[in-house]
């Protein structure tokens, strides 16, 4: 493969990479915790975008944080899905193994 088509093809793969992460950018996950009294909003690409926290959620600093500890993991394992399953339908990415 010349030169051109490798540089060609990099091209490629970073434009595929730009539009991908943006997709994962512009969708929002939303997780309740504690019957809805704690909500956390995260984007696919894992930045967390929203935190609310209901007064009815503030029992004790242990248990709060237990209560987020959860939600987040809860939220971040569900971006992670979504971000596998948006690379495997834009047909990964060749080269990389993914």
């Amino acid at each position: 493969m010349g030169l051109f088509n490798q540089a060609k093809d990099m091209y490629s793969m970073r434009a595929k990479a730009k539009k991908f992460q943006q997709t994962l950018a512009d969708e929002l996950i939303e997780v309740e915790a504690d019957n809805g009294n704690i909500i956390i909003t995260i984007s696919a690409d894992q930045k967390v975008q929203k935190i609310v926290i209901q007064p009815a959620a503030m029992k004790s600093n242990t248990e709060l944080g237990e209560l987020l500890k959860k939600a987040f993991n809860k939220a971040i394992e569900i971006a992670q899905k979504i971000a596998a399953e948006k690379m495997k339908a834009m047909g990964g990415f060749p080269g990389l193994g993914m």
